[in-house]
């Protein structure tokens, strides 16, 4: 019993020391460990864009300017990055399917307009939200990547050149209608 004692004894001495001389370590060596906790948390935090290039082969469906060679995570929003190869097919099949709709149809006109450059989901939202209060605007898509919305209008409600000038009053170029300079302006910060 008196050695059940004397033996955690020496323990609790053992243990109190080696707490109060920072677990084996000088002072100096506790404070670099607690900075290199901090950087690393730090690093974890950062967004990492090293990977990021101007025209990859992935890019992220919510931030189409967020481009990779490399599959990953778009470095705003963690999305997984989508292949530019799937994202073509999938708008050359709704191409056709506006095609497919106009065919027969000589009050529907297919047409293509190029806007300014769509940075955010915040951007397409906007247009498609106005495409589809359009009065003539049977049925559109955007295409996030390269910018353009792709509509079918009724001639005899709309034409090319009204609807061009609803994007425009976005604050969005919208082939040779230049944006209006006001709404451009006042367009949502991930938009400019």
């Amino acid at each position: 019993m008196k050695t059940t004692k004397i033996f955690t004894a020496i323990i609790l001495i053992f243990a109190v020391v080696y707490f109060l001389t920072g677990c084996g370590k000088k002072q100096d060596e506790v404070k670099d460990d607690k900075q290199k906790t901090e950087m690393k948390h730090e690093e974890h935090t950062m967004t990492d864009t090293s990977k990021t290039v101007k025209e990859g082969a992935y890019f992220c469906p919510m931030h189409p300017t967020v481009q990779s060679n490399e599959p990953g995570k778009c470095p705003i929003c963690k999305m997984d990055l989508i292949t530019k190869k799937g994202h073509n097919e999938e708008m050359m099949k709704k191409h056709e399917d506006l095609e497919t709709k106009q065919a027969g149809n000589n009050n529907l006109i297919h047409f293509e307009i190029k806007l300014s450059t769509l940075k955010s989901w915040e951007c397409e939202s906007t247009i498609k939200k106005a495409m589809k209060q359009t009065p003539g605007v049977v049925q559109y898509f955007v295409d996030i990547l390269d910018s353009r919305v792709h509509a079918l209008i009724d001639k005899n409600v709309t034409t090319k050149k009204d609807v061009e000038k609803v994007i425009a009053d976005l604050g969005y170029d919208a082939n040779d209608t230049k944006a209006n300079p006001d709404a451009a302006a006042n367009r949502p910060p991930e938009c400019k």
